[in-house]
């Protein structure tokens, strides 16, 4: 999320400021966790990059 930077973030991905922000909190109430904390990004894309390397092993067995 460009470090942290949720305005360049939302840039990037050509949405507005404000859907970002929205969004981000909805994940948060939904999830139950602060992005903002180190330890829960840390965790999020940590798991992210197993399942994608799953995935990644998944297809290439078939």
């Amino acid at each position: 999320m460009n470090r942290g930077n949720r305005a360049e973030s939302a840039n990037t991905l050509h949405i507005h400021r404000a859907t970002m922000i929205y969004r981000i909190e909805k994940i948060e109430t939904i999830m139950g966790v602060d992005l903002n904390d180190t330890y829960t990004m840390h965790h999020s894309y940590l798991s992210f990059m197993i399942l994608k390397l799953i995935n990644k092993l998944n297809f290439e067995l078939y």
